[in-house]
């Protein structure tokens, strides 16, 4: 097996195997075949999910971006998305600020996964 080669559907299974069409996570287990294999110190696994570059929503992405945005205007110290460090009285250590802006969070609404 060289750089690149699809691994052939016997030698691994999904768990639970119930079609890719539920929402449900996954877990993959290889064969023991592969503990065998002689070079094999790596595998690769390629998750393809969501929308295309060209096909996300409008709305969707306007979100997107907003978040970052916001969170990149909350830099501090090399670490996005934080408020500010409190020192002194007990209260030392960084503080990370715990909602999004409303804007996004109703633009993002729609996409929220429900229980049903």
């Amino acid at each position: 097996m060289s750089n690149g080669e699809m691994i052939e559907p016997e030698f691994y299974r999904v768990i639970p195997d119930c079609g890719t069409d539920i929402d449900l996570s996954f877990a993959i287990e290889l064969s023991l075949a592969f503990k065998y294999y002689k070079g094999l110190s790596a595998v690769k696994v390629v998750y393809w999910a969501g929308y295309a570059h060209n096909k996300v929503p409008s709305d969707l992405s306007a979100a997107c971006l907003e978040l970052a945005s916001w969170n990149m205007n909350r830099y501090r110290g090399r670490r996005v998305g934080m408020t500010g460090n409190i020192r002194g009285a007990g209260k030392e250590g960084e503080h990370f600020e715990m909602s999004m802006p409303e804007n996004v969070k109703l633009l993002l609404e729609p996409y929220k996964r429900k229980t049903i």
